[in-house]
């Protein structure tokens, strides 16, 4: 695997770690709980497009990033209702508007596992091959 992907999964693996345990704790930081799972998931998703020398160009947009991935991994698909859900976390999450609730949180964190998981079972096959 080239160095540029590990440090990309290394900042998205931070991002999910720290919103799992905030998740975990019934932290009152929701917002910041569906920013870093949004997060963590763009950087995993980057860390794909990476490996597998796909460009993109700057965004926060995870549905982009899966229509980016589709080619070369079609079932990128199964992830992007998950994709579109972690989407507004972004940037609206960071900033009065948007108020992320408890029945917002526990949907962002399971999206953020699946893109994970796939992400990381791509990431295997791919290092493996």
């Amino acid at each position: 695997m080239k160095q540029i992907t590990l440090e990309w999964l290394d900042r998205a693996a931070e991002d999910f770690d720290l919103a799992e345990e905030l998740f975990a704790a019934e932290s009152r930081f929701k917002n910041s709980i569906a920013f870093l799972a949004q997060q963590a998931s763009e950087k995993y998703l980057k860390s794909l497009l990476i490996e597998n020398e796909i460009e993109f160009r700057k965004t926060h947009s995870l549905p982009l990033l899966i229509e980016l991935l589709l080619p070369a991994f079609p079932t990128a698909e199964s992830i992007r209702n998950d994709a579109e859900l972690l989407t507004p976390y972004a940037v609206a999450s960071r900033y009065p508007g948007l108020q992320v609730t408890e029945l917002d949180i526990q949907p962002a964190i399971e999206s953020a596992r699946a893109i994970r998981k796939f992400v990381t079972a791509h990431l295997t096959e791919t290092d493996g091959a």
